[in-house]
């Protein structure tokens, strides 16, 4: 019985992974848009300002319908 149940955890682990990494790369390319809005705005430059919201919000997008797909997959 314990065998089976280290089998289920590491088969939720196995299947849970793909979320995982694409959770990292989304926390990765935030973290960067962050810092990139940050000196924008510290430059006072709107124009910048503005494609960095854009750009975060093609990343939230993007990283949703990805998750869905996982989702779907499992």
């Amino acid at each position: 019985y314990e065998i089976t149940t280290r089998l289920v955890g590491s088969e939720m682990c196995i299947r849970d992974s793909p979320k995982t990494a694409l959770r990292a790369e989304y926390n990765a390319n935030a973290m960067d848009l962050s810092n990139a809005y940050t000196i924008a705005c510290l430059r006072g430059d709107l124009t910048a300002q503005e494609s960095i919201k854009n750009d975060f919000v093609e990343l939230q997008e993007a990283f949703k319908a990805e998750m869905e797909e996982l989702n779907n997959e499992i």
